[in-house]
């Protein structure tokens, strides 16, 4: 009995571990692309990803830092950037609404 109650636990543990290694790798990125398919807004991507790493205003590009694609087009209205915790960058172009107009998740 002891021996499949153990093997049980071990089970667990593996099963929450490759959870915790899988999820910020390929849960959150699907997830965050979800989310920026809803076209929210400004706000709500704050609320969601905590305060922008860049921001920029109509006619201007990100500057090079590493993270590829570079998105090459400049922002119509603002864009704005946010690094997340799996190794990606988000770079997000707001219409004059401040609602998502188009995005690109880059890497580093």
């Amino acid at each position: 009995m002891k021996p499949l109650f153990l093997s049980a636990i071990v089970l667990i543990f593996a099963a929450c571990g490759g959870w915790l290694i899988l999820a910020p790798y390929w849960h959150l990125p699907q997830a965050d692309k979800r989310f920026l398919q809803t076209s929210p807004t400004r706000n709500d991507l704050i609320s969601r990803f905590g305060r922008p790493d860049e921001e920029i205003e109509r006619g201007e590009k990100f500057s090079m830092t590493g993270w590829l694609p570079l998105p090459d087009r400049a922002a119509t209205h603002r864009a704005v950037s946010f690094v997340r915790r799996y190794g990606s960058k988000i770079y997000v172009f707001l219409d004059e609404g401040n609602r998502v107009e188009t995005f690109v998740i880059s890497s580093s």
